[in-house]
């Protein structure tokens, strides 16, 4: 049971950070601070049918994912060849590299200092389609996507990351207990039954979901 927990603090973890990573153009859609939606109305509309599911892979025909949520539901997932499939494992501070992209939820105190609560390292793939800068998310927390600049012949000095993207710079603590992944792309045919899934994508009216991406967990070895 607790194993499962830390799985599903996990997981949820890394779906912040991707859902405020992503633009509203494209196959992603992007929520700011308060749930308002930038972009045209077209933009927003498409927002508005976004669902994530979380649950384990039952079966697989072709295109086609079918995800049991753990009340029982079964949701019928169209994977395209837009859709981002990604396994994410544990990773440890000192295992980021200068130039590699990041990105990092944390908490603004009051001097405006920025103490990290999960970093994920993105893959190329996933940097190519995120939303770059700084900006708030509607939980109060701040989300910086901006790479990892050299400090020391390193990324990271001590447990403070030293970030940049364009005129953006930052300096983010990175405590103990922050949760740390590493993404990596993967293919429909790496997927299997039984696998603990979270999905993004666009809801269909007769329930189905037209997934933009998957994230699932690899063992951590």
């Amino acid at each position: 049971m607790n194993g499962y927990g830390k799985a599903g603090k996990a997981r949820r973890a890394a779906l912040v950070i991707l859902a405020f990573a992503i633009p509203i153009y494209g196959i992603f859609a992007q929520a700011t601070s308060g749930g308002s939606m930038q972009g045209s109305s077209p933009g927003a509309a498409a927002v508005d049918n976004q669902r994530s599911i979380s649950g384990s892979i039952g079966r697989i025909n072709g295109q086609t994912v079918f995800v049991l949520s753990d009340d029982g539901t079964v949701t019928t997932v169209a994977v395209s060849s837009g859709t981002l499939i990604l396994g994410r494992k544990l990773a440890a501070l000192d295992s980021i590299q200068a130039g590699e992209a990041l990105g990092v939820a944390a908490t603004k105190g009051a001097d405006g200092s920025l103490t990290a609560t999960a970093i994920n390292v993105f893959p190329p793939e996933l940097w190519q389609r995120v939303r770059k800068g700084q900006f708030p998310m509607a939980s109060g927390q701040v989300m910086t996507n901006a790479q990892v600049t050299s400090l020391g012949g390193g990324g990271v000095a001590g447990r403070v990351l030293s970030l940049k993207y364009e005129m953006l710079t930052a300096s983010i603590a990175v405590p103990e207990g922050a949760e740390i992944h590493r993404s990596v792309a993967m293919k429909l045919a790496d997927l299997k039954p039984g696998l603990k899934v979270t999905v993004r994508g666009t809801g269909n009216p007769d329930g189905s979901l037209a997934a933009s991406f998957f994230s699932l967990d690899l063992p951590d070895r």
